[in-house]
Order: C-alpha cells, then structure tokens, then sequence
C-alpha cells in the first residue's frame, strides 16, 4: 500500500485495473509525468442489487475524472464510460489471448478435478458451491487469489470451468471464459446475456449456460459426455485463435 511509483520517462501509463488498483489511485493519486489511461475489464452498473459491481462503479466514478483516457473491454464497459464521463476518450479494446498460451487438450490425460471454480467469495456463490459439494462429484471453489504455477496446474487437473456470477448483475466475463477455453477446460457458464456480440454460441458450440440454481445439474449431465466436452474446448479453442489472439 504505496503510491505508484513516477515513471522516468514514460508517454502513456496504462493502468489495468481492479478495486484494489483504483483504492490506491483514490488514495495517492495518479503520476504526474505522462497520460494516464484506464484499462478495465469488470463491468460497471449503478444497480442497487450488485453488492460488488455497484461499488466498483461508484469507486470508479471517484476517480474516473483523473484519467485521460479510458479503455473498456467490451460495449457494456464503454457505454457505461459514455453514460458517466463522456467528454473522456474512451476505447473498445476486446480480452485477447496469445496463441503460445492456447494449450492443445490432451484428452488422455488423467484429470482428478470434474470442475473448477476461481473467483472471490459472495453469497450467491456460496450457494452454489453447497449444491456441488452435496453432489459428489469432485468440484473445487477456489476463493480468493491463485497465481503463476499453481494456477497453471489447477486448471490442468481440470475437465470444467465454472463461471457463476458475484451477484445478481449479468454479464459475460470474457476473461475467465477466454482463460478456461485456452486451459483446454469446457465451459459451464451461469446466464450471461447476450452472447452474440463475441461471437460465441451457447447450448452445443462454445460453452453450456444455465440459471445457477441448476448450473450442478447442468454441469453433472456434461461429465458424463466426454464427445460434448471435447466439442466445447475444441470450437473455444478456435474461435480465440481467430478472433481473440492480439493478431487478429
């Protein structure tokens, strides 16, 4: 908990940032030596029933007059940045994943985890997580932070990857979709809305979504097709490589 430490001689800082990032800006400030622009990839909402995209939102507007420019990762984030401070320039610059970091499956390979969660903990996710514990299959939340190799070998132990909302406010999160696809895991998504706009389709080609009070046994009925799961990762794995690696 520091303040940012002052570039020598940069034109541009980016900052790619969380709550945790913009808490710091909000309390030390932004550099004084070059612009400084916003990258962000959570969604904003002023809804008062998204307990943790809401404050998001309301940190951000605290500090969003300092920026001088903004970088949204898809239209939802920048029509947020046009409702709320619109006289700032303002981008659409999509997830991408690099093709080195796409692992092709090997689906030989012995998996010890059925699905895997990442992500930090809410109410509704605790809810969840009962019902798949009470499931007997194998699924692990893990909550809070987990980086570098560990990361990289949890994800390889596992067949799924879950995505379950923080709270009630819909959104597709391309990151931890994109993440689990380039993994070689299959994806289990709770409702995201509209999906069209990043070129996935939903039921048999990219990914399975269902409301989350029946994501369990949703995600049960997909274990026990290996053609499906092989299916869901292969069409992932391609539509990265032809609309989200950084050459496109």
């Amino acid at each position: 908990d520091k303040p940012f430490p002052l570039p020598s001689q940069s034109g541009v800082n980016i900052f790619v940032a969380g709550t945790f990032t913009m808490r710091l800006i909000e309390k030390y400030g932004l550099p004084e030596i070059g612009k400084n622009v916003l990258w962000l990839f959570d969604p904003l909402t002023d809804d008062l029933r998204a307990e943790v995209h809401r404050l998001k939102a309301e940190l951000f507007l605290r500090i969003g007059e300092q920026f001088n420019g903004l970088i949204g990762m898809n239209n939802e984030i920048c029509s947020y940045f046009k409702a709320h401070l619109n006289d700032i320039p303002r981008v659409k610059v999509p997830y991408t994943i690099d093709k080195k970091r796409i692992i092709p499956p090997d689906f030989h390979l012995g998996k010890d985890i059925d699905a895997l969660h990442v992500g930090i903990i809410s109410s509704r996710r605790k809810k969840a997580m009962r019902q798949f514990q009470n499931s007997g299959a194998s699924v692990i939340f893990i909550i809070g932070q987990l980086w570098n190799q560990v990361r990289v070998d949890a994800f390889a132990r596992s067949r799924i990857g879950l995505h379950i909302h923080n709270d009630p406010h819909v959104y597709c999160y391309q990151h931890r979709i994109f993440e689990y696809w380039a993994a070689g895991l299959a994806v289990m998504s709770e409702e995201s809305g509209p999906l069209e706009q990043y070129g996935i389709v939903d039921g048999s080609k990219h990914l399975i979504t269902a409301p989350v009070e029946k994501m369990c046994d949703a995600c049960l009925n997909l274990l026990k097709n290996e053609t499906m799961q092989h299916s869901l990762i292969e069409n992932g794995q391609t539509l990265l490589k032809k609309k989200y690696a950084p050459d496109c």
